[in-house]
């Protein structure tokens, strides 16, 4: 979806580096769309596949693609993308002819590169997420070894970089992942203060942990009621009303509350109004993990304490100055709060921040495993 933080910031980056950039994408939100015009003003084009269904000889075309035993795993997600997508996507290359595709997710870098067919302009495929972790759980790393050989794989994360090289059998390169200037800290007190503002940002479901956020906040308030804490949720999900209710359940609902989702900026600001930042993150029986933990960087860079799940890429995202628990632990997050308030201030998390921003991005981070190949001065570049 255009409308995804990472697809926007993407694109927003690469037109004010001088590309013209056309986008396609699977769904359009145009009130999403609607509060990013800086964005949508630089688009030289928006292709949107919609709902259109397999075209004839897509199934076989993905059969071939894949691999006969990955076509035969269950419910095989990379197979279906490239009989649906495929077909499309050669169509739109061949009408846009791009000078440098960029997939996002492996998904979707499946059929570009079975649409490019090893010819044409170079593709990169960027995978961090769930195409990382849930996807090879469920069907293996087979259909990816068999299409992305020629792409070059960019990863935001360390732990990403590891999944590729072992799963693949490649050198990605390594981009660490930085926030807009939306992300910046603000002036905060020498001490903390009455009442704790903790805050929870992501999608509201149970691989994402706001019902642990509730426990811990239930739990810091019966052993430490002087801290009068309360707890904002940013995001929705099928998981809100579950959430409610646990809330309810722990005699802390007052203390809860539910603002829905918030754009881009509008999370920047809720950051800039609240102290420590829970992103209790926990692995899914599918296999799904915490890639990278991109609000756990923009929480830090905003000068907020955070206290995140020891998973995945999320150490990363944390670096020094936040508090590591473990998973699926509301005990162990609580009593992390506990320690972020007793080793930090503030006003400390706030100068940390400070001293993040002036560092070069990635050094703090692992270096790359190899460099990006110069890109072409000839005029007239693009990318779809």
């Amino acid at each position: 979806a255009l409308s995804e933080t990472f697809v926007v910031g993407h694109v927003a980056a690469m037109a004010e580096r001088g590309w013209r950039v056309a986008v396609c994408c699977a769904e359009l939100d145009e009130e999403a769309l609607a509060a990013q015009p800086s964005v949508t003003a630089d688009l030289e084009d928006v292709t949107v596949l919609g709902e259109e269904v397999t075209a004839p000889g897509g199934l076989e075309l993905a059969r071939r693609a894949v691999g006969e035993r990955q076509w035969r795993a269950p419910r095989s997600g990379v197979a279906r993308h490239v009989a649906r997508l495929a077909p499309a996507l050669r169509r739109v290359v061949a009408a846009l002819r791009p000078a440098h595709v960029h997939a996002h997710i492996g998904p979707n870098a499946a059929p570009a590169a079975q649409a490019l067919g090893g010819a044409g302009p170079p593709l990169l495929a960027d995978l961090h997420g769930f195409d990382l972790t849930e996807v090879p759980a469920s069907e293996g790393w087979g259909a990816y070894r068999r299409l992305l050989g020629d792409a070059t794989v960019v990863v935001h994360s360390g732990y990403a970089a590891r999944l590729v090289a072992s799963g693949l059998g490649v050198e990605p390169v390594l981009v660490p992942y930085d926030t807009s200037p939306a992300f910046r800290p603000v002036g905060r007190s020498d001490h903390w203060t009455a009442p704790l503002r903790l805050l929870f940002v992501g999608r509201l479901v149970p691989q994402k942990g706001a019902d642990l956020a509730v426990e811990a906040l239930a739990r810091l308030h019966a052993r430490q009621p002087h801290l009068d804490a309360r707890l904002t949720v940013v995001g929705q999900g099928p998981a809100e009303r579950d959430v409610r209710r646990r809330a309810d359940r722990e005699g802390v609902g007052d203390r809860v509350s539910f603002v829905g989702p918030r754009a881009h900026e509008g999370v920047a600001r809720v950051m800039a109004d609240h102290d420590v930042l829970l992103v209790p993150s926990r692995p899914s029986p599918s296999g799904w993990v915490e890639a990278l933990g991109l609000v756990a960087v923009e929480g830090t860079r905003s000068g907020m304490g955070v206290v995140a799940s020891r998973s995945g890429g999320l150490p990363e995202a944390v670096g020094d100055t936040g508090v590591l628990v473990a998973p699926d632990d509301a005990e162990a997050l609580a009593s992390g709060i506990e320690t972020l308030l007793d080793r930090s201030s503030p006003a400390s998390l706030v100068a940390s921040a400070e001293a993040a921003s002036r560092t070069p991005s990635g050094d703090h981070h692992d270096r790359p495993a190899r460099e990006l190949p110069a890109a072409s001065d000839s005029g007239g570049a693009g990318t779809a």
